[in-house]
């Protein structure tokens, strides 16, 4: 059933396409596999799920359907294998780029997709063959964070700290006296404050941080 649902409906709208999602969530409550596959061929779910962007009709609402449906497989156990971030980068070559496939990659990445490497490779093949990626802010993102993912170790985890590394840095510098803060007009007004509070309050207030897009400052 939740392979039927992969597909998609060729009469997608918000209303059809919101029960098919409720439906799924249904499914995997009472114990649905989401990393069943067809016998023949290892294709899932997952798999299918993308592939029905290329169907006739597909719009923004079939998107928005997928990301969330893709979602709801990672969250449910979706086993992620070597090839798994290789099917948006297909998506986007088919011409769906969008914020909602840029989404679908964060989810990957937060899930520790494995293979990269490989996937940062891809990115700089696939721009290098079509130049319109160069403008596409959804590939950009995509790969800038798969390349600092990759810089991290390739661990979600360790990326997400990187930015609470560096403020740590720094606050230690002023603390000793070795720097200063920059009082401009760009400063952000919290940072002073923050230098300020005991070790625990810093760790509990930086445990707030959210993972940003360099690309296009959303939070990812």
């Amino acid at each position: 059933m939740l392979m039927a649902i992969a597909c998609g409906r060729a009469d997608a709208s918000h209303d059809s396409e919101t029960s098919c999602l409720q439906l799924a969530r249904e499914l995997v409550r009472r114990g649905a596999d989401v990393n069943l596959s067809a016998n023949s061929v290892d294709i899932g779910p997952f798999e299918l799920a993308f592939a029905s962007l290329d169907r006739p009709g597909s719009s923004d609402i079939r998107g928005e359907f997928v990301r969330d449906f893709v979602s709801l497989l990672i969250d449910s156990g979706l086993e992620i294998d070597d090839s798994a971030f290789f099917v948006p980068i297909g998506a986007f070559i088919g011409g769906h780029s969008s914020r909602c496939l840029a989404e679908m990659c964060f989810a990957l990445v937060r899930a520790d997709a494995p293979r990269l490497d490989s996937a940062v490779r891809q990115f700089i093949r696939q721009q290098t063959i079509l130049s319109a990626f160069a403008q596409d802010e959804h590939w950009l993102t995509c790969r800038a964070l798969a390349e600092g993912v990759k810089a991290a170790g390739g661990s979600w985890a360790a990326f997400r700290r990187m930015p609470c590394k560096e403020v740590l840095r720094l606050r230690s510098l002023v603390i000793r006296g070795c720097a200063k803060p920059r009082r401009t007009r760009a400063t952000d007004p919290i940072i002073g404050p923050l230098f300020r509070l005991p070790n625990e309050m810093v760790w509990n207030v930086l445990g707030f941080w959210r993972v940003t897009s360099d690309i296009t400052g959303e939070v990812i």
